[in-house]
């Protein structure tokens, strides 16, 4: 009988222990995603590089630079660090951290920056990456963050996304700069599917509630606001 109680008492410490260990399994479908904010002048024009662990892209818009790095599922950024250093490559991460993700669509749970975002692979879509200038107020930064949070996000405009061909949105944010990642249906056109966008259930409301946050002029259309950058090749 003791026995019996034993094993009825460990049971549920193996199954923590087993779950636990089944979050570090690679999967194979998704990545460990991390992003940085870094200084133009420090990544050359050839960054893009890509191997078969690591997929690194750099987007540059005048002085700014955002790299994105995609790792495997199992990884954390100690690990893609390390990985970077092997490769020497590691000097463009020089006195930087993983940026803060403060939305994603569809988001169910929130990862810390050393973690990694864990995200679904995405195939046969085009990728914008696009900037903007938030106002410099602490009070208004931490609203704007708060907005975006977990369910927070308006049915209505997360709709009109999807029905525009958009797969997926993050947004990330490096002090008072907000980066936007937009993966969309291949044959998606800012300008002319930005205009019919623009019509859809209380996108207008959504522009003008969030133009208090915004650094540029509010009577601007989204796609006015953000600024493209250009992916280095």
């Amino acid at each position: 009988m003791k026995y019996i109680i034993k094993i009825i008492l460990f049971t549920p410490f193996l199954l923590i222990t087993l779950t636990g260990c089944s979050n570090n399994k690679k999967d194979e479908n998704q990545i460990r995603r991390f992003a940085f904010a870094v200084p133009s002048e420090t990544v050359p024009d050839n960054s893009n590089i890509k191997d078969t662990e690591l997929s690194i892209q750099v987007f540059k818009i005048k002085e700014k630079a955002f790299l994105l790095i995609d790792a495997p599922s199992d990884y954390d950024y100690s690990k893609t660090l390390a990985l970077l250093k092997s490769k020497g490559i590691d000097n463009i991460l020089t006195s930087t951290s993983p940026l803060k993700r403060i939305y994603k669509m569809d988001q169910q749970k929130e990862y810390t920056s050393s973690e990694g975002q864990l995200i679904n692979t995405q195939t046969d879509t085009k990728r914008y990456v696009l900037t903007l200038e938030i106002v410099n107020d602490k009070k208004l930064r931490d609203e704007y963050i708060q907005v975006h949070g977990i369910g927070k996000a308006w049915p209505e405009i997360t709709n009109n996304m999807k029905q525009m061909g958009i797969k997926d949105m993050e947004l990330y944010l490096d002090g008072y700069q907000a980066y936007l990642i937009m993966d969309t249906r291949k044959d998606f056109d800012m300008a002319k599917d930005g205009e019919k966008w623009s019509k859809l259930p209380r996108e207008s409301e959504w522009q003008e509630y969030v133009a208090k946050f915004q650094k540029v002029d509010p009577q601007s259309k989204a796609t006015e606001k953000w600024q493209t950058m250009i992916l280095q090749k």
